[in-house]
């Protein structure tokens, strides 16, 4: 199961972050998956793929998203991430408070 700490973004910090690191650049190239997964603590589910590109000094890589088509069915975990709400996470609390001025005249 993904834990929350599995998103794009937070593989990117992760990367950002340790990109110094020898040790984790050649984990990460010898075995990428299991080495994300380390450093997020969270598992990658299967059926997604890591690929990993090392830049050089006079190389750019650009990442170009992927994009749904128009009129696409969403999967179930796409799914489940626009339908499911905030219903069983969210923390009410309500406080009241009252002034009362009095003035004597």
């Amino acid at each position: 199961m993904a834990g929350p700490n599995f998103t794009r973004g937070s593989i990117q910090d992760v990367v950002a972050q340790k990109a110094g690191d020898s040790k984790f650049r050649q984990s990460l190239l010898a075995d990428p998956k299991a080495t994300l997964e380390g450093a997020l603590g969270a598992e990658i589910p299967g059926g997604v793929k890591i690929k990993i590109v090392e830049e050089t000094a006079g190389t750019y890589c650009v990442v170009l998203p992927h994009v749904t088509q128009e009129g696409a069915e969403l999967d179930d975990a796409a799914l489940e991430k626009v339908a499911g709400g905030m219903g069983d996470k969210a923390k009410c609390s309500a406080k009241m408070s009252s002034i009362i001025n009095i003035s004597a005249g």
